[in-house]
């Protein structure tokens, strides 16, 4: 438990395995299809007010403890649970994150499995490939997130501290954790990417924003999508070698998601997890996000700013089931939320980096200390560009 800066828990799972990253010319290709069953919807026209991201439960899921068991047994990712004694409200809280332990200075690599879903819409033959770079773009999508802060090291400092230089995902972890008692400066969270294959997806009777155009962006139901990926797609990739110790990343190009209406549009990006049977009925965590090149949303979404909320998320709440004390109105949250997840809070703000000459862009995540009102973070830190100077408070 996580108290007065003491950190006590346990070790779930062992380190995987390294996968070689790849470059996306003669990858396998597989395809599928999914349809509108009406009439095409009206597109909803975008707007910075309207970029979000959304949080998908765990259907079904399996308890923490289950979970923790398979961990160590290495049939899912790599995790570490304790529990946290909240500020707020002296309540206990559990929690599930990806790696090891901080106080045991456990240093863990995590495969993390890129498709790029090349996606044509059969209504106009437009095309949304994220394995091209076009319009000016000085890298592909696919490309561009291998290359980037997400799988490659930048920056020695955070404020006075000197955290190591790291990838985007190790900086959060070793960032939020830093000033327990106890932690370890050998800990690590570090992410090894490759790319197996491109899915092909034609998708019938779904809308489009500015067809044809460098600002074309394309709509589709995140509820048909969620269930193509759970029943379909990510079966499809077993066959790659692809299995519940992964986490598959579905990365799209200026294609985004509504929920039920497209007057509920428009969702960057998700992360979730559900119980394969591809994997032997084991936990499959995954996540998606867009490459948004549009310009639809301003300069609250950029190039690689949603891959880095939700694969930031992903690291921090896995299996979605990490609950804190209500928090909101702040960053994409209008109202009251009461979870782990990272991004939320600070949707929109946005960090860059620079990697062989290409400009990158990150979104500035909460820590972990900042949702139980703990002082855990490097420097005192409560997000990671020091943008919140105080914990949460609860949320009415």
């Amino acid at each position: 438990m996580l108290a007065a800066g003491t950190l006590i828990g346990v070790l779930s799972g062992a380190a995987t395995a390294q996968a070689a990253g790849s470059s996306t010319g003669g990858l396998p290709v597989i395809s599928g299809s999914l349809s509108n069953s009406g009439p095409t919807p009206a597109a909803a026209a975008p707007s910075a007010a309207k970029a979000q991201f959304a949080t998908l439960p765990y259907a079904q899921p399996q308890s923490r403890g289950a979970l923790d068991t398979a961990a160590r047994a290495a049939t899912t990712i790599s995790t570490w649970s304790s529990s946290v004694t909240a500020g707020q409200n002296g309540a206990n809280y559990p929690f599930t994150v990806v790696g090891g332990s901080p106080l045991a200075g456990a240093s863990k690599t995590l495969k993390v499995i890129e498709i790029p879903m090349n996606i044509t819409f059969t209504n106009t033959g437009d095309n949304y490939n994220p394995t091209t770079s076009t319009c000016g773009q000085p890298i592909s999508p696919a490309a561009g997130l291998l290359a980037g802060p997400d799988f490659n090291k930048t920056g020695k400092s955070t404020g006075s501290a000197t955290v190591g230089s790291s990838q985007f995902t190790d900086k959060l972890m070793r960032e939020s954790f830093w000033n327990v008692t106890g932690f370890n400066s050998l800990y690590h969270v570090r992410l090894k990417g490759s790319e197996p294959a491109v899915e092909n997806v034609s998708v019938t009777n779904f809308p489009e924003i500015a067809p044809g155009t460098c600002n074309a962006l394309g709509e589709i139901d995140v509820n048909t999508w969620d269930s193509f990926i759970q029943n379909t797609v990510i079966p499809g990739l077993h066959s790659f070698g692809v299995n519940s110790t992964d986490f598959p990343v579905f990365i799209t190009k200026n294609v985004v998601f509504y929920s039920g209406s497209t007057a509920n549009c428009c969702i960057l990006g998700y992360h979730s997890a559900f119980n394969s049977s591809a994997s032997g009925g084991n936990a499959q965590t995954y996540g998606i996000a867009d490459w948004d090149t549009s310009g639809e949303f301003g300069s609250k979404v950029a190039d690689n700013s949603a891959a880095s909320h939700e694969i930031g998320e992903w690291a921090m709440d896995p299996y979605v089931n990490n609950a804190t004390p209500s928090w909101g109105h702040t960053g994409q949250v209008s109202g009251c939320q009461a979870n782990l997840e990272v991004g939320d809070p600070l949707s929109g703000t946005l960090d860059s980096a620079t990697l062989s000459g290409i400009h990158y862009h990150v979104q500035e995540l909460a820590l972990f200390g900042w949702f139980f009102d703990f002082n855990s973070g490097v420097n005192g830190y409560y997000s990671m560009k020091d943008t919140f100077k105080t914990g949460a408070t609860l949320c009415s």
